[in-house]
This record gives C-alpha cells, structure tokens and sequence, in this order.
C-alpha cells in the first residue's frame, strides 16, 4: 500500500504543496483517498493514499512515524 502522512499543530497550517503533491503522485495509479485521523491531541493529521484506509489503519500509520 501506498499511503502519506501529513500533521501539523493546530496553530500552523498544512503543508498543501506537499498534499497536493502526494495526490497529483497517487493519482497517477488510480483513485486517491483522504482520511482524517484522531490524534487525541492538539494535532491534526491526515493520511493520503492509494487505497481506501479505516480508521484504524489510517491512525497505526500516523503513530508508528510520529
């Protein structure tokens, strides 16, 4: 599976060049999904991928590289 995981702390903002990037780059094999994921903290994340993710995945992602 390919997937991307992008946070930021709540003051800042994404980094949309990077997003757009990694979907421009997925797209390229076929649809690209976007998933929310609960950090349980001032955090947010987002998980962009190749193939659709639940919940669980999306979140073993972000906290294996956080």
């Amino acid at each position: 599976m390919t997937a991307r995981v992008f946070s930021w702390d709540w003051r800042g903002q994404p980094d949309m060049a990077a997003i757009a990037t990694a979907v421009m780059e997925l797209s390229e094999t076929g649809p690209v999904w976007m998933r929310e994921i609960d950090t349980a903290s001032d955090e947010y994340a987002w998980v962009v991928s190749a193939a659709e993710l639940t919940d669980e995945q999306a979140a073993h992602l972000y906290f294996e590289e956080d």
